[in-house]
C-alpha cells in the first residue's frame, strides 16, 4: 500500500513539473520562483487605460519598473498597482501614486518608471536572460475584459517561435517611421490587450522579452522586445543630478533645430515627446478640444492671440484644416453607417501636435527665425517633481526677457506649458509699453479679393483700406478708432445707384478697452449682439463690406501691430504698420 502511494506521488510530481500547451513543453519553476514572478509584475494604470510592467534592477536603491512606451505615451498621472497574494485565493492591492518616467525608447517601445519613496528591497526585481529558439516561455499580463471589471494577473504559455526586428510605427498617424529596427522575439503565447509591457519569462523565471505587439491577422504569433534592448535602456539610467544653465541652453538650441525650424507640413509628424513633457499631454488635449470642438473656441483663440510670437500658425494652417475636414467627413453619420460618432474623440488627435508646436513656439517667443537665447539662471521650483524655471534673455537686440518652466523627464529636460491646467505663458508679461501701441496705423497690403464675414454676390470684388488711431490714458484705458474705406466693384462692371463701376463705402467703429501686461484688449462699446453697430457712409446705402467686431485684441510683433478681431462667430487677423512721422 505504501509502495502504491509512493508511485502515485512520483507521477504527480512529474505531471506538476511539465505542462504541455500548443505543442510545446513549459517546465514550471518552483513555487517560490513562481510567487516571486507574480509579486514582481504590476498593473500600470493611466487615465487612458492600463498595461503591465515588472520590477527591474536599477542603478541605485529606488524601485524601477519596465513597461511598454505605448502604455504611457498619452501622458497623465501614472499609478502602479501590485497584487500581493495572502493565500486561499485572496490578495490585497498596494497602490503607488508617486511615479515618474526616468527613461524611454520610442523606437523600441520601451519605458522605465521609478516609484518614489519606496525602497527597492521590498520589490523583487526580475533577472534578464537571452532567449533561445524553441525555448518554452510564459507571458504575464493584466488582460482587459468586457465580462468583469478587472481580471487579475494572467499567465499564457508558449514558446519562442523565432527572432525578428520590429518596425518603428507612429501609433498616432499609423505610419512607418523606420522598418525592422528593434530586435524582438516572436512568441506563440496568446497576448491580449492589457499584456503590453509585461514580461515573457523562461523556465528559470528570467525575462527574455517584453510584450509589445499582438498580431491581429494571425493567431499564435505575437511579439516581444528582446531583453538585450531592455538591458541597454537600463544602462542609460544614471543617479539623479540637477541640470545646469548649460543644459537649458542646449535644450533651447535643440528645440530650434529639431522642432521650430521644421516646415509647417512636417510639424504634425513630430512626436509630442520631442516638443514637451508627456505630463503635458492631458491639459494639451483639453485645450485642443476647446479650440476645435467647443463653442468657446473664439474666446480661447483671442486669449492665445496675446501670447508672444505668431498665433496658432500650425493649427490654422491649410494642411491641418484640410486634415480635420477629411476626418470630419470620414466620421460623418453617413460614412459611419448612421451611427453616432464622437467626432472630437475620433479627430481630436490630429490637432494635438499642431497645437503643441504652436504653444511651444509662443512660449519660446519664436518669430520664425533663429534666435540666440542667453540663460542667466536656473532655479529649482519643486525638487520632488523635478520642476525648474530658467531666466532667459533673447540676445538679438529685442531686449526680451522671459521665464521658461522646465521638467526633468526620461533623463532629459522638457519644456512645461501648463501649471494646474493653465497655460503658464498666459501669466507672463510682454516687453511692449503703452507707447508702443499709441498713434496712427495703416493696414498692410493684401489681395483686393478678400474673404469677408458677410457673403456678397458672385463676382463682387473689394478694394479695402483700414486705419487705426490708438490713444491710451495713464490709467490704461484705451480708445481706438477703426476706419474702413472700401470700393465695392460691381459684378457686371456697372452700379445703377451711382452710374459708376464701383461703390465707395466709408465705415467706422469705436472700440474701448484697456492696456495691461503688455497687451491691448478692447470691445465695441456700441456692439449689439442682434445687429451690431457700425457707422457707414455710402451714396448707394451699401454697407455690407465689413461687419462690426464684438471684441478686438492687439499684439505687437516686431514692427507690426496685429489685430485679432471677432464678430462672435470666428476670429480674423489683420496686420498694420505705423504711419511714418
Amino acid at each position: 500500500m505504501a509502495r502504491v502511494w509512493y508511485l502515485r506521488l512520483i507521477v504527480t510530481l512529474i505531471m506538476a513539473m511539465v505542462i504541455t500547451t500548443a505543442g510545446c513543453e513549459y517546465v514550471i519553476p518552483s513555487r517560490r520562483s513562481t510567487d516571486r514572478i507574480r509579486n514582481s509584475v504590476v498593473r500600470v494604470v493611466t487615465r487612458n487605460g492600463t498595461g503591465t510592467g515588472f520590477f527591474v534592477k536599477g542603478p541605485d536603491g529606488h524601485v524601477y519598473v519596465a513597461t511598454a512606451f505605448h502604455v504611457i505615451e498619452n501622458g497623465g498621472m501614472l499609478t502602479l498597482l501590485r497584487y500581493v497574494d495572502i493565500g486561499k485565493n485572496e490578495h490585497f492591492v498596494e497602490a503607488y501614486l508617486e511615479v515618474e518616467i526616468v527613461a524611454y525608447d520610442r523606437e523600441a517601445d520601451l519605458a522605465i518608471l521609478r516609484a518614489r519613496n519606496v525602497p527597492d528591497k521590498k520589490m523583487p526585481a526580475l533577472a534578464l536572460a537571452e532567449p533561445q529558439l524553441d525555448e518554452p516561455l510564459r507571458s504575464y499580463g493584466f488582460p482587459a475584459s468586457s465580462l468583469v471589471g478587472s481580471l487579475g494577473l494572467t499567465a499564457k504559455d508558449g514558446k519562442v517561435l523565432g527572432f525578428a526586428k520590429l518596425s518603428f510605427v507612429d501609433r498616432r498617424t499609423h505610419t512607418y517611421l523606420k522598418r525592422e529596427v528593434t530586435p524582438a522575439i516572436i512568441v506563440s503565447s496568446a497576448l491580449e490587450p492589457g499584456f503590453s509591457g509585461g514580461p515573457s519569462v523562461n523556465s528559470r523565471g528570467e525575462v527574455i522579452g517584453v510584450n509589445v505587439q499582438k498580431d491581429v491577422a494571425f493567431q499564435a504569433q505575437n511579439a516581444g522586445v528582446r531583453s538585450s534592448v531592455l538591458r541597454t535602456l537600463l544602462a542609460r539610467i544614471k543617479p539623479h543630478s540637477e541640470p545646469t544653465v548649460h543644459d537649458v541652453a542646449e535644450v533651447t538650441e535643440q528645440l530650434q533645430t529639431d522642432v521650430l525650424r521644421v516646415s509647417v507640413g512636417e510639424r504634425t509628424k513630430l512626436h509630442e515627446s520631442t516638443m514637451l513633457s508627456l505630463s503635458e499631454l492631458e491639459p494639451l488635449r483639453k485645450y485642443a478640444d476647446e479650440l476645435w470642438w467647443s463653442t468657446e473656441s473664439v474666446r480661447l483663440r483671442l486669449s492665445l492671440s496675446l501670447l508672444p510670437g505668431k498665433t496658432l500658425e500650425t493649427s490654422d494652417s491649410p494642411e491641418v484644416i484640410e486634415t480635420i475636414a477629411r476626418c470630419r467627413e470620414e466620421h460623418s453619420p453617413v460614412k459611419a453607417g448612421n451611427r453616432e460618432v464622437d467626432v472630437a474623440s475620433a479627430c481630436g488627435e490630429h490637432t494635438l501636435r499642431a497645437l503643441a508646436w504652436d504653444l511651444l513656439a509662443m512660449t519660446l517667443h519664436w518669430e520664425g527665425r533663429q534666435r540666440r537665447y542667453t540663460v542667466s539662471s536656473l532655479d529649482i521650483v519643486d525638487p520632488a517633481l523635478h520642476h525648474y524655471v530658467a531666466k532667459i534673455a533673447i540676445a538679438d537686440g529685442s531686449d526680451t526677457f522671459f521665464s521658461l518652466p522646465l521638467v526633468l523627464e526620461g533623463g532629459r529636460l522638457k519644456v512645461r506649458l501648463f501649471q494646474e491646467g493653465r497655460l503658464i505663458a498666459m501669466s507672463s508679461g510682454s516687453k511692449w509699453t503703452a507707447h508702443d501701441y499709441t498713434g496712427a496705423w495703416s493696414m498692410a497690403p493684401h489681395p483686393s479679393e478678400r474673404e469677408r464675414r458677410k457673403p456678397e454676390p458672385a463676382g463682387t470684388r473689394f478694394s479695402i483700406a483700414e486705419k487705426l488711431n490708438i490713444t491710451i490714458r495713464p490709467d490704461g484705458t484705451a480708445n481706438i478708432r477703426h476706419d474702413i474705406t472700401s470700393d465695392v466693384i460691381a459684378p457686371d462692371g456697372f452700379a445703377w445707384c451711382n452710374a459708376q463701376s464701383k461703390i465707395a463705402v466709408a465705415q467706422q467703429q469705436q472700440l474701448v478697452g484697456s492696456y495691461a501686461n503688455g497687451a491691448l484688449r478692447t470691445l465695441n462699446r456700441e456692439y449689439d449682439a442682434t445687429k451690431g453697430q457700425l457707422t457707414c457712409e455710402s451714396r448707394c446705402g451699401h454697407c455690407g463690406v465689413y461687419t462690426p467686431d464684438m471684441f478686438a485684441f492687439f499684439k505687437r510683433l516686431g514692427d507690426q501691430l496685429v489685430m485679432y478681431r471677432t464678430d462672435g462667430s470666428h476670429v480674423e487677423q489683420q496686420v498694420f504698420y505705423r504711419n511714418p512721422g
